[in-house]
């Protein structure tokens, strides 16, 4: 299943997720507060466009940048799951227990990982 996905954060971590998935055929869309680190990104992963709607929103910004991220992405697209790529978990876990239909949606993750199968 090819869910359409949604990266927040094109840095290394957000970019090279969203290179596995584009070379899988995962339908993205590549976002960043910063407009030269987005099209960049956009460049380097074939295929990534806007998308109306999402089914898969991944975090991938620093971690002070994160919960703004998380709680965005929640109103734009309230049915989604929501993944975090940050390392730090345990503040960022708390305070999205403060919302509990998000919190049901959220799963923490840590960015050392080999690659994604699907």
């Amino acid at each position: 299943m090819k869910l359409r996905t949604q990266i927040i954060g094109t840095g290394l971590i957000g970019t090279s997720i969203a290179l596995n998935l584009a070379e899988k055929g995962w339908p993205l869309e590549l976002l960043d507060i910063s407009d030269r680190k987005r099209k960049l990104a956009n460049d380097l992963v074939p295929g990534a466009k806007k998308l109306d709607q999402v089914e898969l929103v991944i975090i991938a910004t620093p971690p002070g940048a994160s919960l703004q991220a998380i709680l965005e992405a929640n109103q734009i697209n309230p049915q989604a799951l929501v993944i975090d790529v940050g390392s730090v978990k345990s503040k960022l876990q708390d305070e999205v227990e403060d919302f509990p239909e998000l919190s049901k949606r959220f799963i923490g993750t840590h960015p050392i990982a080999a690659r994604i199968v699907t």
